[in-house]
């Protein structure tokens, strides 16, 4: 018997002649096919099995089993559940939705863009092209929440690098600074840390 083949009436019949024709294991009658490969079909078999009753109650049998346990472990319909988390936009503090609205606010202050970008039209129709899932927040949430925990974190991390002082204070830090103008005219101010 092929054990390789789908259907559950192979466990009837052994494969002959290139899959052109099937031998019936109860009484070893040839019964073809009608061709090889994708144009042979199981019709003749099927029929021929209905001549032994038992044995085409126990195809029908196996081949109902077969489906049910095929639906039950390799369901390619997705459930309601699936269909709809996939239009779902995405919640304002998931991971994925934080991960891309910090990448905005760094855009903002590396690109010295105004807050207000992100209600403009052209910002928008490009985020929901790049991930339709994504609401942009508002440009009240970037100035309330998003900058000021940007800022909070570079303070942090420049007082982590300062030098620590015996007495438990922090490093310090002086500025000087310089104004002039250029000789087209221009304003220039230099700022230096130490």
């Amino acid at each position: 018997m092929a054990e390789n083949k789908r259907s559950a009436i192979w466990e009837f019949f052994v494969e002959i002649d290139g899959g052109r024709r099937a031998k019936c294991v109860d009484c070893n009658a040839m019964i073809s096919r009608g061709g090889t490969g994708k144009a042979a079909t199981n019709s003749s078999m099927i029929n021929h099995l209905k001549k032994h009753s038992a044995s085409h109650r126990i195809h029908r049998e196996k081949e109902a089993e077969r489906k049910v346990s095929k639906s039950a472990t390799e369901s390619s319909q997705p459930t309601i559940q699936e269909c709809f988390a996939d239009s779902q936009m995405w919640d304002l503090n998931s991971s994925k939705a934080k991960e891309v609205t910090n990448s905005i606010a760094e855009m903002i202050i590396l690109d010295h863009q105004p807050v207000s970008m992100v209600e403009d039209t052209g910002f928008l129709r490009l985020m929901a092209k790049l991930q339709p899932k994504f609401k942009v927040p508002s440009r009240k949430h970037f100035t309330s929440t998003v900058l000021p925990e940007m800022y909070e974190r570079c303070k942090r991390t420049i007082k982590s690098a300062l030098p620590q002082h015996d007495d438990g204070d922090g490093g310090y830090i002086s500025f000087t600074t310089d104004i002039w103008s250029s000789p087209n005219n221009k304003s220039m101010i230099s700022l230096t840390a130490h």
